[in-house]
């Protein structure tokens, strides 16, 4: 990702610039001990389907 300045991320992406500039604290861990199953457990098998279509 470019290196944009704080400010421009809050113009562009309000309250989701926090986000995208201090992270977010989800855990797979949680919805996977509550019963969700990934189609695509592993990135790189995700990548393959996606470079298929």
């Amino acid at each position: 990702m470019p290196n944009v300045p704080p400010f421009v991320l809050k113009l562009m992406f309000g309250e989701l610039a926090d986000i995208l500039l201090q992270g977010s604290r989800a855990s797979s861990e949680k919805i996977i001990k509550a019963g969700f199953d990934f189609k695509f457990p592993v990135l790189e098998g995700a990548l393959e389907d996606l470079l298929k279509k």
